[in-house]
């Protein structure tokens, strides 16, 4: 059981660090930061909310494409 624990774990902490190194993320991101009215609502600092158990890194939640991004992150970060 802790095997197939473990192995769950570790998929789960590949496949997001996959989705977060793809050029659909950080090209969204990069939009996200550079939208002025984003930035006027929300202030300069704009980046995906961490999550511990994933080390720091923030949880995209769907699949990445080339054509599609399901992109749900439950939160923003501000500050």
């Amino acid at each position: 059981m802790a095997g197939l624990t473990g192995w769950t774990a570790f998929l789960t902490y590949v496949t997001n660090r996959e989705k977060i190194s793809s050029s659909v993320v950080r090209q969204i991101m990069r939009s996200v930061r550079d939208d002025p009215q984003l930035k006027e609502v929300l202030g300069e600092a704009i980046r995906p909310q961490p999550e511990w158990w994933l080390n720091g890194d923030p949880r995209i939640n769907g699949g990445v494409s080339e054509f599609v991004l399901v992109f749900l992150l439950g939160k923003v970060r501000l500050g």
